[in-house]
């Protein structure tokens, strides 16, 4: 191993983002269900570290057919104030990442790394994508950044 070789610094434990919500085919969390980075990620400067990683949890409803998604979408509120419109059914806008489903019953968990963490004043939303299943599904994340060495 190189000397002075950046390593990933992971911070914090797993925050609630987005609060455990029952979503048919199509739906979006809602407004009621999510937690602004900044509030949820407070160990140290955590909400400002350059990278998420993203935690879903699938905790109840119709098990989903095999390759099923579950998108993560961006609120961003980059100024503090201002904050663009609620994604949705016809408002799809800031795709994050997805998670592809396995045909498994609940609990699944399952996870993404190194999602760019360009506004800590961001929310963010998740849509289960999946046909013909209702899951309740959660989103939690940490900060994480590289650590270079001195």
């Amino acid at each position: 191993m190189a000397a002075n070789k950046p390593t990933l610094k992971v911070a914090g434990s797993w925050a609630t983002v987005s609060s455990a919500v029952s979503l048919g085919a199509g739906a979006f969390s809602t407004a009621a269900t999510r937690t602004a980075i900044s509030a949820a990620l407070t160990t140290g400067d955590e909400a400002d570290y350059a990278k998420l990683d993203f935690e879903l949890t699938f905790s109840a409803g119709t098990t989903p057919a095999a390759g099923s998604q579950v998108h993560i979408f961006r609120r961003s509120k980059a100024d503090g104030t201002n904050e663009s419109p609620a994604p949705g059914s016809t408002h799809k806008h800031e795709y994050v990442k997805s998670f592809i489903m396995a045909a498994l019953a609940y609990p699944q968990y399952y996870y993404v790394y190194g999602v760019s963490n360009e506004d800590p004043n961001a929310t963010y939303y998740i849509q289960n994508d999946a046909p013909a299943a209702t899951m309740t599904l959660a989103l939690a994340a940490r900060g994480a950044a590289l650590d270079t060495p001195a």
